[in-house]
């Protein structure tokens, strides 16, 4: 049981741009917003332990069954010899750091072996992001779909994490109990990234 209250999620604006299905972009869900909030809700209290710390609130990660979502990462062992590796250089929305991706693309995303739902407490967003009422501790905003083809345990992404914890514009730094643990956060995040590769909808 979590000790953590939820009563209300909502989609956050960021995630429906970036996991909208007809972009392809990222992972999605092929129900409704409606619907991922409600499995997200029931699915709360599974949220996996030691919820992150972070200026105003909490993040958790809510893992829920992966049927009817599609990834939009696979293991490097899954990329076939005649696919080719795309890059980009830009900001995920207007007023955040300029980032760098690389992805391949198929014609359609592959089903996801696993699922993890990232959300913020809406007290957690600053306020030209928030939502919902920043001063209800039960407010959670689902800020990304993380699908994967991989069945080992998801990580945020290396330089996800990075952009976090040093400053970028638009990052979200976390709290950690001492240095060795964020080393040992962040080993296991260039582990699981060193090993997936984003892929897109052609």
């Amino acid at each position: 049981m979590s000790i953590l209250e939820c009563s209300t999620v909502v989609t956050n604006d960021f995630a429906k741009g970036r996991h909208d299905p007809k972009k392809g972009e990222n992972s999605y869900f092929n129900g409704s917003w409606e619907e991922l909030e409600q499995l997200v809700l029931n699915n709360f209290d599974k949220h996996l332990p030691n919820p992150q710390e972070v200026k105003g609130g909490f993040v958790v990660e809510v893992p829920v069954p992966a049927e009817g979502f599609f990834a939009g990462e696979i293991e490097l062992g899954d990329l076939r010899d005649e696919e080719q590796v795309f890059a980009e250089v830009k900001p995920r929305f207007p007023g955040d750091q300029i980032r760098k991706s690389l992805w391949i693309e198929r014609s359609e995303l592959p089903a996801a072996r696993q699922v993890i739902i990232p959300m913020y407490q809406s007290c957690a967003l600053e306020d030209k992001y928030r939502q919902l009422d920043a001063n209800d501790p039960g407010n959670w905003e689902i800020v990304s779909i993380n699908a994967s083809t991989s069945t080992v345990p998801m990580q945020i992404p290396f330089e996800t994490m990075c952009h976090n914890d040093f400053g970028s514009a638009g990052g979200s730094p976390r709290v950690y109990k001492d240095p060795s643990h964020q080393i040992e956060e962040m080993k296991k995040s260039f582990v699981y990234s060193r090993d997936t590769l984003a892929v897109r909808k052609s």
